[in-house]
């Protein structure tokens, strides 16, 4: 989908779900993203309508659609989960696209591992992986209501989320951290 195309979409999409229309008088801004989908600043007005959000068109893998849609969804749901991510805006399972609330440009983890400063790159992953632990603390125990998104949002479509269970998945975290010679912790022997 090329990129006019992506927002003639999401101005579809955000005058049935919100009643916000994208700016016209306003170019939208293409943003780094991955290979996977498209990713676009648009300005937008209407009721309650921010100065702009994020429109990500994906491409080739609707799993990852599912996902992403799935999460953004389920951390707009709950005040105790404001802030873990951008609020989803509006999503739509044909395009497939998301919209979700535009948090300004910040550097990322990944620019700070590829950056020349060693400390900011450590200071950087350390805030991550803190913050992605009080993500997995304020989610335990709502894993099926976030399944039952994802398929809600799959709709007849077959999906094959390729999810492992958590204690394999774990397994295999640990064992590649060991592969890169950190010492394993005192309970973590047996790889659980």
């Amino acid at each position: 989908m090329d990129a006019p195309s992506v927002v003639a979409a999401a101005d579809r999409l955000l005058e049935r779900a919100r009643g916000w229309h994208v700016r016209t008088d306003c170019e939208p801004v293409q943003l780094e993203g991955s290979r996977r989908c498209l990713v676009q600043r648009v300005a937008v007005e209407g009721a309650d309508a921010p100065p702009t959000v994020i429109v990500k068109a994906h491409g080739e893998s609707f799993e990852t659609f599912i996902n992403e849609a799935a999460a953004a969804e389920f951390l707009s749901s709950s005040r105790d989960l404001a802030g873990f991510g951008p609020h989803l805006s509006a999503v739509d399972s044909d395009v497939p696209l998301v919209v979700l609330e535009d948090m300004g440009a910040h550097p990322s983890v990944a620019d700070a591992l590829l950056g020349s400063d060693p400390d900011q790159a450590a200071a950087f992953l350390v805030q991550w992986a803190g913050t992605l632990g009080q993500l997995h603390s304020a989610t335990l125990g709502a894993r099926e209501a976030f399944d039952a998104r994802r398929q809600r949002l799959a709709g007849e479509r077959e999906v094959a989320f390729g999810d492992e269970e958590p204690a394999a998945e774990l397994a295999r975290g640990v064992k590649a951290i060991c592969d890169l010679g950190v010492e394993r912790p005192p309970g973590l022997e047996s790889g659980r």
